[in-house]
């Protein structure tokens, strides 16, 4: 986002400090003369008038200060001060005394100085539009080693290349495209055609680019007149040479022209606070870029040598070479793979998204993949995988060296064989012309579309793709996306396969890179032979435990693990069992050989009626409790408590009752921080926690049955060797968060001590076996996997976080009237508003833009126009915008601002302490609310009009803001529904922003 940022040089600093002085002096004037009036002679006080003389002489009045400002100014300043000189001991009243001290402290205030900058901003504007792209720049960079001693480099830029010295690495214009060359021992060395990094998305680069790769004076839009005007903000500096300016903006742009050595969103990441800007009359021009204040400096860019610049070895190049022939042919690679994947098959892809792919740049992800008699396999760095398993497909989790296998793979290893249905026709790929990739066009091959779809996992490419140069999040990738397929080879010799969207411009858009790292020596030791791997644990188990002896158990536990024993066998003497089976039997016989129960213990045959009245006198509106969750190892830890809040430990995050409604809170510094307004996926605002969080459940609720309904029979069943009891009920479990219970075939239950109990999450199988008389539940429990995930509740009824408990006792408001004015007082010009369905609009004090129909309202040359923008008109060719409306009329009067058009929200700025109330319950004199402030109802107007509430839903206006420092304006229809909820963001596309200034300014005739 723009900053605005003051930036006080050390004179503005002096001046202050002095001012300072003197109103201390003149209260202690005005303390001396009060006191004076009560005895019968004045006594004047003289002290701040001889030290402000004293001081204007020592730092204003020698002949070294006096040469600095002009002979007019320092003329005034001198009779202030020979005035002051004549009242000293000679004054009749303390107020002449101080009106001296004004005079001369207005009189420095009114030095004019006689340093100037060497050039007007418009002489360096013109000077930068006929630099013609041509200069020398030398970079000092401190930011590299911390501000010690600077790392510097030199760049030279011409109208025909762009070389970086230190790197040597160089971009020049060269047969209808920029192509990347280097200069060694007198050797220029033509490279191949640069792959525009920078561009969304990223893509190669015609001649006429050369400035998109580094930006370039007087050849960039920022680096002319037009940008220096738009984009910098720029103020001459009194006594200094340099223009100055806190463009967060500029400070990104400036950073463009040092070749991508750093990439910048927003100041630096906030790092940059100001920049200077000075061109001297040599014709040196000094940009330098600071941190905290001007003695941290970060980068210096020095510019000379303008129009004179030449780079080595590129006049000569162009002179004898004017058509470029690639030597980067891939088809020797493509030809060599195709032909050992007869035998073997493995593959190892390091996969890039806006990057060329070199050794020297970090991967997005990496797709590994082996298609051999003995493993096949795909595997991505995401974690996510597929592998064979016996005849079938399977998918799994990778992590930590090991397989998790879950369900059923939509498909197989051959079907995303991108050798056999892609690479196989590499004579059929077409050189582009004066470039180094051939193409295949894949448009009309919905198969083979959906093949590299796959192989590249681009389902996931939003959570692993780099965002774009203006920080924009990656788009989600269809299937029908893939328009072309590229083969090259790189720098070192390695084949590069690049999948292309089709732009509106025609032009081809990378997706991603993959630069293929082996196609010979691939293997995952965790994935090898991994079907064999998991017979022999289920083997040697099996071995382990088939001679239990059936005398010692009793008849039910030992018939149940009968089955599974001879399920077992079965298993394992099946040629075509899978991964997952060996698997999910090796869990059903653990489960079944622990739940062997001998035959001399005890165990509570009435549980399932304990827990039924536990659980229906336990589960009332008055419930607390804390619960502990263990999944994955990692336990999670919540405190509940009815219709008040519902808070995790470990995460520190929860939601809260305010205000009658659901919030969303965290818990920062011991204090409650409101995020937001829970709002459901149909926009709909809980008044209970319940509807948000659930809370554990009657026993008609874990039998399945409405409370009125009669219960019957048994609805659990004992697990064997202890007192748990088991049933299938998973639409139980919603009360205990972030349960998928989808694989869960059920879970058990077991009353512990201390009114505590615990439940065990079971994962299904697809084992289905089967046991004479057995009931639903039993034949559940004979068929449930592994553990999934354990919950154990306790502290029931008492249950309480101290800190919590404060918030929702205390009476205060969370927020001081004082803290909410001036947060409306400094709430930015522009910013978006928004609901609870997204974006509505962008508004500045300069246009309104609706963010669904992208039309803007502004104020041009005194009346209201409406606009149609296209944000994409770059990679359209089209414009930027046309008029849809001029003279937008307002009861038949053309109107002259934006606000009698949309309405405004600016009223907010000026509210006052009387214009924002906490209701008051008459009953109880207490607050009824504490986070939102209900709103003078004379002062909505405008409001309801830019938020577009109907008249006949409007309640309450209220205010507030959240945990991000939004403003938050709630329409309370009742004190228990909330009509609607918005938000203004400073979140907002900031280059959206400075291209509607871009228009509205030429439109205005500003430039």
């Amino acid at each position: 986002m723009l900053k605005n940022k003051v930036i006080i040089p050390l004179t503005a600093l002096m001046i202050l400090s002095i001012c300072s002085i003197t109103s201390c002096n003149n209260n202690t004037s005005s303390s001396s003369s009060s006191s004076s009036n009560t005895s019968s002679v004045v006594e004047l006080n003289y002290l701040a008038l001889t030290r402000r003389i004293e001081y204007v002489k020592n730092n204003y009045l020698t002949e070294e200060k006096k040469s600095l400002y002009t002979a007019e100014s320092i003329k005034i300043l001198e009779n202030a001060v020979k005035e002051g000189e004549s009242l000293v001991n000679n004054a009749k009243t303390q107020q002449e005394i101080d009106d001296a001290v004004i005079k001369i402290n207005n009189a420095i205030d009114n030095l004019i100085s006689n340093i100037n900058p060497d050039k007007t901003l418009d002489e360096i504007g013109e000077f930068l539009d006929n630099c013609n792209g041509n200069y020398t720049l030398k970079v000092n960079d401190y930011y590299k080693n911390n501000n010690e001693t600077p790392i510097s480099y030199t760049i030279k830029s011409t109208d025909k290349a762009i070389y970086d010295v230190e790197k040597n690495e160089g971009f020049i214009k060269f047969d209808g495209y920029v192509h990347n060359f280097n200069y060694v021992d007198n050797n220029f060395s033509l490279g191949r055609v640069h792959l525009g990094e920078s561009q969304s998305p990223a893509l190669y680069l015609t001649e006429n680019r050369l400035s998109d790769v580094v930006s370039q004076l007087g050849v960039s839009e920022p680096f002319t007149s037009f940008g220096l005007s738009v984009y910098s903000g720029f103020k001459q500096v009194p006594g200094q040479k340099y223009y100055i300016t806190d463009s967060t903006t500029y400070f990104d742009l400036t950073l463009d022209l040092i070749n991508n050595r750093y990439q910048s969103y927003d100041g630096f990441n906030g790092l940059l606070q100001s920049m200077t800007l000075e061109l001297t009359n040599d014709n040196v021009l000094f940009m330098r870029l600071y941190g905290n204040d001007l003695t941290d400096l970060k980068f210096e860019l020095e510019f000379s040598s303008f129009n004179t610049t030449s780079i080595d070895g590129v006049d000569e190049y162009l002179a004898n070479n004017t058509e470029y022939n690639t030597s980067f042919s891939p088809m020797d690679l493509a030809k060599d793979m195709v032909e050992k994947s007869k035998t073997s098959c493995g593959l190892k892809f390091n996969v890039f998204s806006h990057k060329e792919g070199k050794s020297t740049q970090n991967p997005n992800y990496t797709i590994t993949y082996k298609n051999t008699a003995q493993n096949e396999y795909w595997l991505s760095s995401s974690n996510n995988g597929i592998i064979k398993s016996g005849s079938s497909y399977k998918n799994f989790k990778y992590e930590n060296d090991t397989a998790t296998i879950n369900d059923d793979a939509a498909y197989g290893i051959k079907d995303i064989d991108i050798i056999n249905k892609l690479l196989v026709n590499y004579n059929e790929f077409t050189l582009l012309d004066k470039t180094d990739d051939y193409y295949f066009n894949v448009g009309e091959n919905p198969e083979i579309q959906q093949m590299l779809y796959r192989f590249f996992e681009l389902s996931n490419y939003q959570n692993v793709a780099d965002r774009n140069y203006f920080n924009d999040e990656p788009s989600k990738i269809k299937t029908s996306d893939i328009q072309k397929v590229s083969l090259t080879k790189n720098d070192e010799g390695k084949l590069v396969i690049s999948l292309f969207s089709e732009l509106s411009s025609g032009k081809d858009g990378l997706i991603i890179r993959a630069v293929l790292e082996d196609y010979q020596n691939v293997t995952i030791d965790g994935l090898e032979d991994l079907t064999s791997a998991n017979k022999k644990q289920l083997q040697d188990f099996y071995t382990s435990i088939k001679d239990a002896d059936q005398e010692k158990y009793t008849e039910k536990s030992y018939r149940a693990f009968k089955v599974t024993l001879d399920k077992a066998q079965e298993i394992l003497n099946d040629q075509t069992s899978d991964i997952n089976t060996y698997i999910q039997m090796l869990s059903v016989l653990k489960n079944s050989y622990s739940e062997l129960e001998l035959k001399t213990s005890s165990f509570d045959e009435d549980g399932e009626s304990k827990i039924k009245t536990f659980l229906n006198e336990n589960s009332s509106y008055s419930t607390s409790y804390k619960m502990e969750v263990t999944s994955n190892n990692k336990t999670l830890t919540y405190i509940a408590k009815y219709n008040k809040y519902f808070y995790c430990l470990e995460t520190k995050t929860g939601y809260v009752m305010i205000d009658n409604f659901v919030h969303s809170f965290h818990v920062k510094n011991d204090k409650i921080v409101i995020d937001n307004l829970y709002s459901n996926e149909y926009g709909a605002h809980a008044n209970q926690i319940a509807r948000v969080q659930k809370y554990f459940g009657n026993f008609e609720s874990l039998a399945g049955i409405e409370d009125w309904e009669e219960l019957s029979g048994s609805y659990m069943t004992r697990l064997s060797n202890s007192n748990k009891y088991f049933t299938t009920n998973v639409d139980y479990l919603n009360f205990v968060p972030n349960i998928n219970t989808d694989n869960l075939c059920g879970f058990s239950l077991e009353l512990l001590e201390n009114n505590n109990f615990e439940l065990e999450l079971y994962n299904s199988t697809s084992l289905n076996m089967k046991i004479d008389n057995a009931n639903s539940y039993e034949l559940a429990s004979l068929n449930k996997g592994s553990v999934n995930t354990t919950v154990k509740i306790t502290n029931l009824k008492n249950a309480t976080d101290d800190l919590l408990e404060a918030f929702i006792n205390s009476n205060d408001a969370v927020f001081t009237k004082d803290e909410i004015l001036n947060k409306l007082k400094d709430f930015p010009q522009t910013y978006v508003i928004k609901n609870d369905d997204g974006d509505i609009a962008l508004v500045s004090d300069r246009y309104y833009l609706d963010l669904e129909t992208n039309q803007f309202y502004a104020v041009i040359e005194g009346k209201v126009n409406k606009y149609q923008f296209n944000p994409n008109f770059i990679a359209d060719g089209t414009d930027p915008y046309k008029l849809l409306e001029a003279g937008i009329k307002v009861n038949g009067v053309e109107a002259t601002s934006i606000a009698q058009i949309t309405g405004t929200l600016n009223g907010l700025k000026s509210l006052t302490e009387n214009d924002i109330t906490l209701p008051i319950d008459e009953d109880t004199n207490l607050n009824t609310k504490r986070y939102y402030y209900e709103l003078n109802s004379e002062k909505t107007g405008d409001i309801v009009k830019i938020l577009d509430i109907d008249s006949d839903s409007l309640g309450s206006l209220c205010v507030s803001y959240n945990s991000k420092g939004e403003i938050v304006i709630v329409n309370y229809e009742s004190d228990y529904y909330i009509e609607s909820y918005y938000t203004l963001s400073t979140e907002y596309d900031e280059m959206t922003d400075i291209m509607l200034n871009n228009i509205i300014s030429m439109l205005n005739n500003e430039f």
